[in-house]
């Protein structure tokens, strides 16, 4: 049971390293923590969860392959992305467990894009903002995502046991 929540957890902390790498599928190590920390015991996910999460992942995965040119991205914009993703996740589960922490990445993925073309190397950027949302906000709002709900989990198994 231990070894596979310590195991969950290293690969959700890898996929949150992973979003600032490009060409890296922080998405499926994302995925793949949440299934482990649910075959620890501690966690219960629904099923509908997982489902929903695992169909995610198959389609960000699929707007990565299906990529005929990668997008033209700077690491910067990838930081700025992520970094507002994540930031969004944290203080979207701080308002609302529930729900906040997609919430959260949706909306710090859209500002931190906002942030990044307030820049001077991001006003002369070429790239289109769909564009740039599909290729580096789509996958961190959904490895946001599902870190997020591991989160709540672990914490309400914490709160259970207690």
């Amino acid at each position: 049971m231990t070894l596979w929540l310590v195991t969950g957890v290293l690969l959700l902390s890898a996929a949150i390293v992973l979003l600032f790498r490009p060409f890296m599928p922080s998405v499926l190590a994302a995925y793949a923590g949440l299934w482990v920390m649910n075959l620890s015991g501690l966690t219960h996910f629904q099923s509908n969860e997982i489902v929903f999460w695992g169909i995610a992942t198959v389609i960000v995965l699929g707007i990565d392959y299906l990529r005929v040119r990668p997008a033209v991205t700077t690491g910067y914009q990838r930081a700025y992305v992520a970094g507002g993703t994540l930031t969004g996740m944290i203080l979207g589960l701080l308002i609302s467990p529930t729900y906040g922490g997609v919430a959260g990445s949706a909306a710090g993925s859209v500002l931190g894009l906002v942030a990044y073309r307030m820049t001077p190397a991001g006003r002369g950027s070429s790239t289109a903002v769909i564009g740039s949302l599909c290729s580096v906000g789509l996958p961190a709002i959904v490895t946001c995502s599902i870190v997020a709900l591991a989160l709540r989990a672990v914490i309400a198994a914490s709160i259970i046991t207690q």
